[in-house]
C-alpha cells in the first residue's frame, strides 16, 4: 500500500510539471507574456482562473437569467460516448493495479468491491454543466450559433458558486493520458490511506472504548470510492479536444447506493427531469433541486454569480446588446456587463 500512495504522489508531482511544461509550449499568442508559474495558475485544478464562460445560446440565455438557473445533463447521455468509455475503463485499469499492489486484506477488498461495483452496476447518475476558461473561441461560436445569437456568460468560479451543493464539485477537464492517470491514482491513495488508518485504529482500540467496525464500513467505503471515480471518470476527454480548455460542475447522486447499504440513513432525493435532444430523452437536473448544506428556503431568490455577458458574432450586435440589457435590468442583473465578441461576423 504505501509503495502505490508514495508513487501516486511522485507521479502528482510529475503530472504538475508535464501539464506546466505542455502548457507553456502551446499558449496562444495572446498569453505569451505569462511566465510558467502564471499559465500553471490558469491550468492547474484547484488553482483555475476565477472566471469561466459558459457558451449558451440566446434562447438559453433568456431561461438562465429569468429563472437564476442552469442545467446539469446526465453525462451518460453526451454526445461523444468515447468520453465515458474512456474515463471508465482507465479507472477500472488505475483500481486493478492499485488492487495488484496492495498487501493488505482488508484493504484489497475494499478495492475488490469497488471494481466489483464497476463490473455489475450500470453507470451512477452523474450531471455536469460545462464551461470553458476561453473567453472569446471560435469553435465555441460556431456550436452555439446557428440561427440564433450565441452569447458566453462569464461566471466568477469558486466551489460555493452554485452554492454548497451536497456531492457537488467543480473541476477542470483533462485531456492527457497521464494527467488522467495521475488524478485517479489520487483518488484511490486517498481511500487506502483512509482504509489503512481505520484498520489501525481498530487494532489500537483501547478496553471501553469503541472501535471503528471496518468490516461494516468497507462495503460504504467501496461505493462512496466508485462515486468519487466517476466524478474523474466524466472529467476524462480525448486530448483532441484539448483546445476548449473546458471545465464542468459535476453533481453525482449518491441516493441509491446510501439507500441500499444505509438504509436508516435520510439522503434527500433528487428526481429528474426530461427533455428532448437530437432524438434522445435526456434525463437533467436544474440548478434549485441540488440539495444544500444548511437547506435553502424555497421563497428565497438567489442570483447567478455573473459578470458579464459578451455577445458572440452576430449581424445585429447592437439590436442584440438592448435585448440583453433589459434583459439582465428586468432580472436584477443590474451591474452585469455586456461586451462584444472580437470575432468577426461571417455569413453563410
Amino acid at each position: 500500500m504505501r509503495k502505490f500512495i508514495n508513487r501516486v504522489f511522485r507521479e502528482k508531482r510529475v503530472s504538475a510539471s508535464f501539464d506546466s511544461r505542455q502548457s507553456t509550449n502551446s499558449q496562444p499568442a495572446n498569453q505569451s507574456h505569462e511566465t510558467g508559474a502564471e499559465w500553471m495558475y490558469r491550468e492547474m485544478g484547484s488553482l483555475t482562473p476565477d472566471r469561466i464562460y459558459h457558451y449558451t445560446s440566446s434562447a438559453s440565455l433568456i431561461s438562465i437569467i429569468s429563472r437564476h438557473e442552469l442545467w446539469l445533463s446526465d453525462a451518460t447521455f453526451l454526445n461523444d460516448k468515447e468520453e465515458i468509455i474512456l474515463g471508465r475503463e482507465l479507472a477500472r485499469d488505475r483500481l486493478q493495479i492499485a488492487l495488484a499492489e496492495e498487501k493488505i486484506p482488508k484493504v484489497a477488498e475494499m478495492l475488490k468491491r469497488t471494481i466489483s461495483i464497476f463490473e455489475e452496476r450500470l453507470p451512477p447518475q452523474v450531471y455536469i454543466a460545462c464551461f470553458s476558461f476561453e473567453a472569446d473561441d471560435l469553435s465555441q461560436w460556431r456550436a452555439y450559433g446557428g440561427t440564433e445569437a450565441p452569447v458566453a456568460i462569464e461566471f466568477n468560479r469558486s466551489p460555493l458558486m452554485l452554492g454548497n451543493v451536497v456531492d457537488g464539485i467543480i473541476d477542470r477537464v483533462r485531456y492527457t493520458d497521464h494527467d488522467q492517470k495521475a488524478c485517479f491514482d489520487e483518488t484511490v491513495a486517498k481511500y487506502i490511506s483512509t482504509c489503512h488508518r481505520d484498520i489501525e485504529a481498530a487494532l489500537q482500540a483501547k478496553p471501553g472504548q469503541l472501535p471503528v467496525d471496518v468490516d461494516r464500513e468497507l462495503p460504504l467505503m467501496a461505493a462512496n470510492l466508485y462515486h468519487d471515480i466517476w466524478q474523474q471518470v466524466v472529467l476524462c476527454k480525448h486530448q483532441a479536444f484539448a483546445a476548449e480548455r473546458e471545465i464542468r460542475y459535476v453533481y453525482t447522486d449518491h441516493k441509491p447506493v446510501a439507500d441500499e447499504l444505509l438504509p436508516d440513513t435520510y439522503r434527500q432525493e433528487v428526481k429528474p427531469l426530461f427533455r428532448s435532444r437530437a432524438g434522445r430523452i435526456v434525463p437533467f437536473l436544474k440548478i434549485k433541486m441540488l440539495p444544500l448544506h444548511p437547506p435553502r428556503r424555497e421563497d428565497e431568490p438567489r442570483k447567478l454569480p455573473i459578470r458579464s455577458v459578451k455577445i458572440g458574432p452576430t449581424p445585429e450586435p447592437d439590436l442584440i446588446e438592448r435585448g440583453v440589457r433589459m434583459l439582465l435590468d428586468a432580472n436584477g442583473y443590474n451591474d452585469v456587463e455586456i461586451t462584444h465578441s472580437s470575432v468577426p461576423f461571417r455569413s453563410g
